[in-house]
């Protein structure tokens, strides 16, 4: 985005832990020397959980692949 932009969208979708009853926004200019960043509205709305229980257990899966990749290299430097 550059400083002409007048409006950019963000979204992100997460999920809720059991209980949670309180959410914290902190909102921040990253990466800049100075600048002035507003805020037209923050929406809240629920979403479909499956998703991204899909895509977290994914990552997770190839974390582990990754990792065992790793385990197998370091064996067979040891040897």
């Amino acid at each position: 985005m550059s400083q002409d932009d007048d409006f950019c969208q963000v979204r992100a979708d997460f999920l809720v832990p059991e209980g949670a009853v309180k959410i914290e926004i902190m909102p921040a200019l990253f990466q800049v020397k100075s600048g002035v960043i507003d805020y037209d509205e923050f929406i809240l709305e629920p979403i479909d959980a499956a998703p991204i229980v899909e895509k977290k257990k994914k990552e997770e899966e190839d974390l582990e692949y990754i990792l065992s990749l790793v385990k197998q290299s370091i064996k067979k430097n040891k040897k």
